[in-house]
């Protein structure tokens, strides 16, 4: 599934949403990011009634979360999810490389994760199991 990913690719400060003690300083920053991500959704909303067993699926493909955690979260709660996953992402893409002949490179050394691409304009991720 190929999730639109434009407006936050463009607008959103990433590190907002996905940060780290050591960059941030704050002990609390997985708190503070959370809850940025929480209350991201009017700006940026991703998941819906159609797609939310698609990232149920994906995030479960990780290993870090069981099926009932996910299936526990309200649709705002994979959204936030979503957010803190594509944020890490896409301050990856923007750090090491910047352009996306670069990011393909690394994509295929399997230095970067290689799910955000371009397409007629846009910016999408690849949610995939």
């Amino acid at each position: 599934m190929e999730i639109d990913i434009t407006n936050f690719f463009n607008n959103a400060t990433t590190t907002d949403f996905s940060d780290s003690i050591a960059n941030s300083g704050f002990p609390n920053i997985g708190e503070i990011t959370w809850k940025n991500a929480e209350n991201a959704e009017e700006d940026f909303s991703f998941v819906n009634k159609e797609n939310i067993e698609k990232f149920i699926d994906f995030f479960e493909s990780f290993g870090a979360w069981e099926r009932e955690e996910l299936e526990d979260m309200d649709r705002n709660g994979i959204n936030a999810l979503f957010i803190q996953y594509i944020s890490g992402d896409i301050s990856e893409y923007k750090e090491l490389c910047g352009n996306w002949d670069e990011y393909q490179k690394a994509s295929e050394q399997g230095q970067v994760s290689g799910c955000i691409f371009p397409s007629k304009g846009k910016i999408y991720f690849l949610v995939d199991v």
